[in-house]
């Protein structure tokens, strides 16, 4: 069955995926820090932590908004190029905050 979103679809599951490998990042910081709750007062559990919840934050919206436009009849070429900075820009976004400090 083709989907009736397919971009917003692509987009939707490269963003969920990002956000899967941001999760088990978190897990993988607290198990290597033996932090069980809360940041513990580690700098490295916090920027994890923050990464994967501004991403958790931000791009539902971002996602429904995108689906908004595709329904409503937005050329391909705008919601792939939309769909494709917000991506990139949530990859940028993740890699900054983790590798900062």
């Amino acid at each position: 069955m083709k989907s009736p979103v397919p971009v917003t679809a692509l987009y939707g599951a490269m963003s969920a995926l990002l956000n899967v490998v941001l999760a088990a990042n978190v897990s993988r910081v607290r198990a290597a820090r033996k932090i069980f709750l809360g940041d513990g007062g580690d700098e490295l559990m916090t920027r994890a932590q923050r990464a994967h919840a501004n991403n958790a934050e931000y791009v539902p919206l971002a996602i429904v908004l995108l689906l908004i436009l595709e329904l409503s009849g937005g050329p391909s070429l705008m919601l792939h190029v939309l769909g494709g900075v917000l991506v990139t820009g949530r990859v940028i976004h993740a890699a900054g905050m983790l590798s900062a400090g």
